[in-house]
């Protein structure tokens, strides 16, 4: 009666064979993708182009703070229908405020930084292509511009560490974004995180507020309504639905959530805009890293009901831990 019957092999998990798409679930080494991200990205500035200078982007940030401390408000009330491609008002909510002076005293090179953490957090192997593309398709353009995604695009990577830095992070990313508050479902199971994300985001909304005045939101919000059709190709497949596509940007959401993916999640908040760029692109190559991979619900109530029929120790029956 030597050695391991055949039924018990048959029951261990560990002696089953890997099925053959194990390997793309297999984590990636840092110096890989470091190597296919810096490669993707580089490759956009040998093929890529982009009719408008060096930071363009982040001089109408810039340009916003000038018109803020000459006026007392960085924001405009255009006409309707006005045009994306010829007039440039400033976008972005009054929590954004911090992001003014950054703009204003900071080459636009500072937002290469928005890459570090991305580059610092590989997705699996499974998930390199994607990720290379989305980061060939957006990310040099954003670079050369000067775009705020590129700094989003580092503060989502950063808003999946845990406690403080990622509560910090998100905070920020929806402060200047708004849009990323769809990831928060998927990430307040750390209390943590969701006290310093609420009271961050609560700060900068109510400082924005006070600087600028409360209708500040509402010249935001009807700029963005009155924009007119953008001169630059829209990613957004529900573009052509006006405001309904907001229904079925929503249900990809609501999957996102269902699933527990970030980037579907994302991607469905990104939908709702009605002109989605190239350089919304990076920032779901910061979620991919965190996608569950048939990691779902039911495998954590599995796990979890796996934990609960394990026998404690005898220091847990002692304590009651």
């Amino acid at each position: 009666m030597s050695g391991t019957s055949p039924s018990l092999e048959a029951a261990d998990p560990s002696a089953a064979p890997a099925p053959r798409w194990a390997w793309l679930l297999a984590p990636t080494p840092r110096w890989f993708w470091a190597i296919i991200a810096v490669a993707s990205t580089a490759a956009w500035f040998l093929v890529g182009e982009v009719d408008a200078p060096f930071g363009f982007d982040w001089s109408i940030y810039g340009e916003a703070f000038r018109r803020w401390r000459e006026t007392g408000t960085p924001y405009q009330i255009l006409p309707p229908r006005w045009d994306p491609c010829r007039d440039f008002p400033y976008i972005y909510p009054p929590s954004s405020w911090p992001l003014l002076p950054m703009a204003a005293y900071l080459p636009y090179q500072f937002l290469a930084l928005g890459t570090v953490p991305v580059i610092w957090t590989p997705p699996r192997l499974g998930l390199i292509p994607l990720a290379a593309v989305f980061l060939f398709i957006g990310l040099g353009a954003a670079l050369w511009l000067g775009n705020v995604n590129v700094l989003i695009l580092g503060l989502l990577s950063l808003a999946f560490r845990p406690g403080r830095v990622g509560g910090i992070a998100l905070a920020l990313a929806v402060a200047i974004k708004g849009y990323p508050l769809v990831l928060l479902p998927l990430l307040w199971s750390d209390r943590t995180r969701l006290r310093w994300f609420l009271a961050l985001a609560a700060g900068l909304a109510a400082t924005g507020t006070m600087i600028f005045g409360p209708r500040a939101w509402v010249n935001v919000t009807v700029t963005l309504m009155r924009e007119g059709p953008h001169c630059d190709v829209s990613l957004n497949p529900f573009a052509g639905l006006g405001w309904w596509r907001v229904a079925p940007a929503a249900l990809l959401s609501l999957a996102g959530w269902r699933l527990r993916s970030p980037t579907l999640s994302l991607l469905g908040a990104t939908f709702v805009t009605g002109v989605v760029t190239r350089h919304y692109l990076p920032t779901l190559a910061a979620t991919l890293p965190h996608e569950p991979l048939g990691h779902g619900r039911r495998q954590d109530r599995e796990d979890r009901e796996d934990r609960e029929k394990r026998p404690q120790g005898p220091e847990s029956h002692i304590t009651g831990g």
